[in-house]
């Protein structure tokens, strides 16, 4: 049940798994399953589609800043909790306050093209 709500949640997001010509998913069956169930989008290109979808999905967000080429130099923490972030982009430091920091620091994704 958790796997259909995440897919439903998923698709809301404009994430396009592929589907067979009468509308139902096209599953997969791999490794040791004994039946199809697994979903694709995009063919292999599965994770490339969510992250193309869950980036969209942010960048229509408003409360949601992204700075990317920032360097963070200091996160202000209060009782445990964050409440800001000092950040460097451009030569300038900024300090930010927030109620939340996502660090996203890249990866390897698409190293192989």
């Amino acid at each position: 049940e958790a796997a259909s709500q995440a897919i439903e949640f998923l698709e809301r997001l404009g994430v396009a798994f592929d589907r067979a010509s009468q509308g139902s998913f096209l599953l997969g069956l791999e490794a040791a399953h004994s039946r199809r169930r697994i979903v694709h989008a995009g063919g292999d290109a599965t994770g490339r589609e969510l992250v193309r979808a869950l980036a969209a999905a942010v960048r229509r967000t408003p409360s949601i800043a992204i700075l990317e080429g920032a360097e963070v130099r200091r996160l202000f923490v209060e009782d445990g909790e964050i409440t800001g972030v000092l950040v460097v982009g451009d030569g300038d430091a900024v300090s930010l306050p927030t109620g939340s920091v996502v660090l996203a620091t890249g990866g390897i994704g698409g190293l192989f093209n």
